[in-house]
């Protein structure tokens, strides 16, 4: 048939040849292969269109940016000290970090890189369009994605932002103030509604809710950013106190959209990943549990709002970490012997990932690590066919996949960077992101 065309139809050949320059061109040869067509980078953000293959990836190897985008790795980011990559809402674009404090983006079709500012301190982006805000101190300030110039031009929102996220339609953020030490005490913690086109203007911002002040039960200085449950009905998040309190105990909280109706739960650590919202119900599942050693005291509990009921489903004498919703009734969920800590690393008990209902029926086994290894950090793509995971012995990691309801697992990319431990909990969102992104 190639013969055929190339014989009989020159058009066609002189067709062929234009888009393989056009791709050498925006992909280069080495990232080639793993360039998906025009049409599916059209069509990368709509979720129906990625059901059932297998999700993007970007990662961090010897602290560089790659991406595996249709069963192929590429290299983006030569540089060494790359860290949080994050996917655009479409998958076109990758935000991510370098030394430490410089935030960049990287435009996979132009294969062009660009910094945005020197001294970020977090970087988000518009679950609704190429917008990335960035907080540089207490400045939330946001870079228009789809703009071409080479020039950087950062449009300032508002300043005193303690933390922030998005609202879910993308049109502004609901943030937190960072409480301040008085002679009478500390502040209260606010969270504002404040619109994209702010403007540093105060007019413009609106008081949703004031945190209670600090008594036996609760103490607040700042909050993680926010997540909406499916209906956007209700808000999550931490409520955190000072750094060294905060090392082991925060509480997690649940508001209202309308900011009338607030609940506190049980004390948990301050990890981001460790509480989320089931796909399209009102159920918010955490790892709660407080003290800073990862595989003691640590609870898979889930919590119905408005809270009428609130059970932990993790079995005595285990530890859960990680978790991961599959649908409103199954989760997956990182679970260890419960022990108490070994200060020989060897001897600390690894995890497996296991399904939980919430009906507190018994869990399936999902994974069966090789004893010193462990497996953290599972992620279910939307439809719920495939799981993906992180395993290490502590010194190497390697990603892991397989089929949801049955089948073997593989190795899906070796050898990621391992991000920084404390007591055995790793944040691995530092090395690893997946697109299409996970429910918040």
């Amino acid at each position: 048939m190639f013969l055929y065309q190339i014989v009989g139809n020159r058009k066609k050949l002189i067709l062929t040849v234009l888009v393989g320059i056009i791709l050498l061109g925006v992909y280069g040869t080495e990232g080639l292969n793993a360039a998906a067509s025009p049409a599916a980078w059209a069509s990368a953000g709509t979720r129906s269109n990625r059901n059932g293959q297998e999700p993007w990836a970007a990662f961090i190897r010897q602290g560089e940016l790659w991406v595996k985008i249709n069963g192929q790795e590429s290299r983006l980011i030569r540089e060494k000290s790359v860290a949080r990559p994050r996917w655009s809402a479409d998958g076109t674009m990758l935000a991510y970090t370098l030394r430490e404090k410089e935030c960049w983006i990287y435009q996979l079709k132009s294969k062009r890189a660009l910094k945005l500012s020197d001294q970020s301190q977090s970087y988000q982006w518009s679950p609704a369009r190429n917008e990335l805000a960035i907080q540089e101190g207490k400045l939330l300030s946001v870079y228009d994605g789809s703009m071409i110039e080479d020039s950087v031009q950062l449009k300032p929102v508002i300043s005193g932002v303690g933390n922030y996220s998005w609202k879910p339609d993308g049109r502004g953020f609901l943030i937190s103030t960072q409480a301040e030490l008085l002679p009478s005490g500390w502040t209260q913690v606010q969270l504002y509604d404040v619109p994209a086109d702010a403007e540093l203007q105060p007019s413009k911002v609106k008081l949703l809710f004031t945190l209670p002040a600090q008594d036996e039960e609760f103490f607040a200085i700042g909050t993680s950013p926010f997540k909406w449950s499916s209906n956007q009905q209700w808000i999550s998040f931490v409520a955190t106190p000072t750094a060294s309190l905060s090392a082991d105990g925060n509480t997690l909280c649940m508001l209202s959209r309308d900011g009338k109706r607030f609940y506190t739960f049980d004390s948990m650590l301050n990890a981001f990943n460790w509480f989320k919202w089931a796909p399209s119900a009102e159920r918010l599942a955490n790892i709660a549990g407080s003290g800073r050693m990862a595989n003691l005291n640590k609870k898979l509990a889930i919590h119905t709002a408005p809270v009428s009921d609130s059970k932990v489903l993790t079995p005595a004498g285990f530890a859960d970490r990680d978790l991961a919703w599959i649908d409103n009734d199954r989760l997956v969920v990182a679970r260890s012997k419960e022990e108490a800590w070994n200060e020989d690393e060897g001897k600390r008990p690894m995890p497996k990932l296991m399904e939980q209902g919430i009906a507190g029926q018994n869990a399936r086994t999902l994974s069966d690590p090789p004893p010193k290894w462990g497996d953290f950090f599972p992620y279910v793509n939307p439809d719920a066919t495939k799981l993906t995971w992180i395993r290490t012995d502590r010194k190497r990691a390697d990603v892991w996949i397989r089929e949801l309801a049955e089948g073997p697992a593989k190795v899906f990319i070796k050898h990621i960077d391992m991000p920084a431990s404390y007591y055995d909990r790793w944040d691995w969102s530092d090395v690893l992101s997946w697109y299409p992104a996970e429910h918040e």
